[in-house]
């Protein structure tokens, strides 16, 4: 099995460089990314890195793995110059660079920038298009194409690619993807977010009462569009939870929408939750500095720093074996409340085993886990008669 990695745009470039070099010396095959240019909400903004330019700098410093657009939005660009920059890319990458190109659906991001999204079936058709224009300016030595959107005449483009660099097709379009790829039997198209794998199509025949996953993105988003796509779940008959914590995530909203809706969730923080009062405390001046709400990685931040702090105080030296030796027997209660750490040897060896964790429910798309409905927390039991189900 080959895996592949999709390190979110939305962190800083250090973490986004250190987490595709943790993904190449871990073994994995690929290291893809996004190409948008602010959170898929109302309001957009958000910290988010552009896409090629991420894919350029990783292609310099991260070895050996497959690189990837996930996906490119069509009309962001001209075909001809994305091209360019593709195949640029791949020098730089000596040939490991996979373009990754759909027709584009974000739409705040269309209405910010004074992009049309036109219509699905305009949209559809430039892009078909597009994925022509690109081929030719990578397979042939000069290009001529004369579309009703695009059009080439007589154009090179130098550098060529030095790899293959397969065009892979991202949509959902049952009939109209297909036909795109269908009608270039030898252009190196693949298409990507098609069909549903068995696992779906078998729970689609007997859907069970819940569907529990432990999942990170992209595979976690993957799957829950295909479940939601399948009718499987969430549904009336269907619960589903995830396990894995990524209703927080920064890009959750736009990689699933619909999909999100009635989703059942484990967190580790939870506005609505109950907290000791050096965690709201933190929560006040967090907000104060940043005019944002605090969120579960502020929290896991601040419990981490608080806990070190309070091993360096108790082995009275920043000795690392000291600090060590004091974590062994630490009891400790941070800005969520206390934390039990095993003393087992084994799996849960020195890991924090009993923490304060939240179950909540997203019932809109959109939702801020503020605005969601939380149904367990520390001294809050379980409370069945909160949850909804789609009708």
């Amino acid at each position: 099995m080959q895996l592949s990695a999709w390190p979110s745009a939305v962190h800083p470039w250090p973490v986004v460089r250190d987490l595709a070099l943790h993904a190449e010396s871990r073994g994995y095959h690929g290291v893809w990314v996004m190409d948008h240019f602010m959170d898929n909400t109302a309001q957009g903004g958000g910290h988010v890195l552009e896409g090629f330019s991420v894919l350029a700098a990783l292609a310099a410093v991260v070895p050996r793995v497959r690189l990837g657009s996930l996906v490119a939005g069509n009309l962001y660009r001209h075909p001809a110059v994305l091209a360019n920059q593709a195949a640029t890319i791949d020098v730089i990458s000596d040939g490991r660079f996979v373009l990754g190109l759909g027709a584009g659906w974000q739409e705040n991001e269309h209405a910010q920038y004074g992009i049309d999204l036109l219509t699905t079936g305009a949209r559809l058709r430039r892009f078909e298009e597009a994925c022509e224009v690109i081929r030719a300016l990578r397979d042939e030595r000069v290009a001529t194409f004369d579309g009703e959107h695009y059009r080439l005449r007589d154009a090179g483009m130098d550098p060529k690619p030095v790899g293959p660099m397969p065009l892979l097709i991202g949509g959902a379009g049952e009939k109209v993807m297909p036909g795109i790829v269908a009608r270039r039997p030898s252009a190196r198209f693949y298409i990507v977010g098609m069909q549903p794998t068995p696992a779906v199509l078998a729970l689609r025949a007997n859907p069970p009462e819940m569907i529990a996953t432990m999942m990170l993105p992209p595979a976690a988003y993957i799957l829950m569009n295909q479940l939601y796509e399948q009718g499987v779940a969430p549904s009336a008959k269907t619960w589903f939870y995830d396990g894995a914590g990524i209703a927080d995530y920064p890009d959750f909203w736009q990689n699933v929408k619909d999909a999100g809706k009635y989703m059942l969730n484990f967190g580790l923080y939870h506005p609505q939750m109950d907290i000791p009062p050096i965690g709201k405390e933190m929560a006040a001046e967090y907000t104060k500095r940043t005019k944002n709400e605090p969120n579960r990685l502020v929290f896991q931040a601040a419990d981490s720093l608080l806990l070190i702090a309070e091993a360096i105080k108790q082995a009275k030296s920043t000795d690392p074996k000291a600090i060590t030796k004091a974590l062994q027997a630490i009891k400790f209660s941070g800005v969520r409340g206390p934390f039990t750490f095993g003393q087992e040897p084994g799996i849960g060896y020195h890991q924090w085993v009993d923490i304060p964790y939240v179950a909540f429910q997203l019932t809109e798309v959109n939702q801020p886990v503020s605005k969601s409905n939380l149904i367990q927390g520390p001294g809050q039991k379980l409370d069945v008669k909160k949850l909804q189900k789609p009708k």
